[in-house]
């Protein structure tokens, strides 16, 4: 920034003697010495220049240019070149009726494509003034957190008018090497916004007016076309520069020769991510952001769940051949593992996997993508159970309707002070039941019953937080005489007020209000375990 004006070029850090023609017209004044020179040497051939753009950017933008007045000036504090739209006052308030820009005498001292990449920037401004309804919008842009509007439109306009632009190649690696910085954040860096724009089909130029009309920072950002699902769906996949995974993994592909050649061919590394057994992690991209990583499988089955309207994709780098987009949910499975559930069945879309990249677009909400590694899959949840339905009546009994879908640990343990569950089911013994009652109370409000009991799932993270709980179960009130073991799953023990048993990460128990002789808790038990867990009956 200079002074009061929307633009400025960031001063260069060398002065480069080379000589360098700008037409013939730029030939003839180089031949003087710049330190020598007055200031006014370059005017006329700056004009000339200005004017070229003015005609190719105001064609693009369909637009009749404001008259733009050139001034060369010996220096501008921390620039090469500024723009100043100006109201009929010369005020920063009405619509926009002239345009001033100025060149330092030391923008000329370096190659070509420097002069022309600042004259091309900064027409740019000039003409972007004319889409807001008045100055103060336009400038509001700037003071408002909006650079990345203004100086990343115009970054991304030289980018795409002037093969060999070092700036743009220096505002290209500042975007490519901070995904996760957010878009409002941005001044020129932006340039890749309008790089993925175009890529994604968009065309920047097409859209320039319906962005620049609007205030603030959300409106343009919608008006550009960008919350489109392809342009979601690859956003964050461009940062990692690897052609070899196809079009949407590069930045590249914008459609325009010249605008490719600006953009640095460069691999990105993300950092590592490898979710231990029986662990969860989640990844985050924030609102306007973007999330890259290198997922390792380091478990037989890893499953990816996508929070809300995210997108995330994966690409596989090592092992077998992966290459999924918008994930909702997804399971992969270690290679040389069989990736089978308990019951001997397949889980259903799952795909073998060792490496590879994994992208998530934050879009206007931000996006998280859970990940979860385990031995088995994860159990059905207990919201989605119904034992009442799944399972026969106890001996001399039968089930009552579901009764809660709560998360936490069942009440019916005080001792158990880690894992999650609920009561999902419970059960009546026909001698608490009044004559004639023949069905539950859940359906007929005369039919008074006492509950016998309940069942109760509990889940933990691993298979060891199962086994430490298992222990603490035994020794509750729902044993009031030394357990007997049973023989179904890995640890199981009975008695006459009730069962308990474990297998994989998950605890199964049941409680008895009172002593009966109607219901075998044994029978009970295994005829959970066959059906949640085939493979834990020995």
């Amino acid at each position: 920034m200079s002074g009061s004006t929307p633009s400025s070029r960031r001063t260069r850090g060398w002065l480069c003697a080379v000589g360098f023609s700008l037409l013939a017209l730029l030939c003839a004044v180089a031949a003087a010495p710049a330190s020598a020179a007055p200031v006014s040497q370059y005017q006329h051939a700056d004009e000339v220049l200005v004017r070229h753009y003015t005609d190719v950017e105001s064609s693009l933008l369909d637009i009749n240019p404001v008259p733009i007045r050139v001034q060369e000036v010996h220096a501008i504090p921390n620039a090469v070149g500024d723009s100043e739209p100006l109201d009929a006052r010369g005020l920063h308030v009405g619509p926009e009726t002239h345009c001033l820009i100025r060149f330092a005498s030391y923008a000329h001292n370096g190659p070509l494509a420097d002069i022309q990449g600042t004259a091309a920037h900064e027409v740019f401004h000039c003409l972007s003034a004319q889409f807001a309804p008045n100055l103060v919008t336009f400038y509001d842009h700037t003071e408002q957190g909006g650079k990345w509007l203004i100086e990343g439109a115009a970054a991304w306009v030289e980018a795409d008018l002037v093969p060999g632009d070092r700036d743009a190649r220096d505002w290209w690696f500042e975007y490519l090497d901070s995904p996760g910085r957010p878009l409002f954040s941005r001044a020129y860096d932006a340039i890749g916004f309008f790089g993925h724009l175009a890529q994604s089909g968009i065309d920047p130029w097409h859209v320039f007016r319906a962005m620049f009309s609007v205030p603030g920072n959300v409106a343009p950002y919608q008006a550009s076309g960008a919350t489109n699902g392809s342009a979601l769906d690859s956003e964050a996949s461009e940062f990692f520069g690897s052609p070899e995974l196809g079009d949407a993994w590069t930045a590249w592909h914008q459609g325009d020769e010249i605008a490719d050649s600006n953009v640095p061919r460069s691999h990105q590394g993300m950092p590592t991510v490898a979710v231990p057994r029986g662990h969860t992690r989640t990844l985050t991209a924030k609102p306007y952001a973007d999330g890259g990583y290198l997922l390792m499988a380091d478990a037989p089955i890893t499953t990816l769940e996508v929070d809300g309207i995210g997108y995330a994709r994966l690409h596989s780098i090592e092992g077998p051949d992966v290459n999924v987009t918008h994930i909702s949910t997804l399971t992969l499975c270690e290679v040389g593992h069989p990736c089978r559930c308990p019951d001997g069945s397949h889980p259903p879309n799952a795909v073998s996997f060792k490496a590879g990249d994994l992208a998530i677009t934050g879009g206007p909400n931000g996006s998280a993508v859970k990940i979860t590694a385990t031995c088995e899959l994860p159990p059905e949840p207990c919201s989605d159970l119904n034992l009442a339905g799944d399972f026969a009546a106890p001996t001399g009994g039968y089930m009552a309707a579901q009764l809660t879908g709560m998360t936490g640990v069942s009440g019916g343990f005080p001792g158990l002070i880690s894992g999650s569950g609920c009561t999902v089911a419970a059960f009546a013994d026909p001698i608490y039941q009044l004559p004639d009652c023949v069905t539950p109370m859940t359906s007929n409000p005369d039919c008074i019953f006492a509950p016998l009991g309940s069942y109760d799932l509990l889940n933990f993270d691993t298979d060891q937080d199962a086994e430490n709980a298992f222990p603490t179960l035994v020794n509750d009130e729902l044993f009031d005489s030394p357990p007997s073991p049973v023989d179904v799953g890995e640890e199981a023990d009975v008695s006459d007020l009730g069962g308990v048993v474990q297998f994989e990460n998950d605890i199964f128990a049941i409680q008895w209000g009172v002593r009966t002789s109607s219901v075998d808790p044994a029978s009970v038990l295994g005829q959970v375990v066959d059906t949640l867990c085939p493979s834990c009956t020995s």
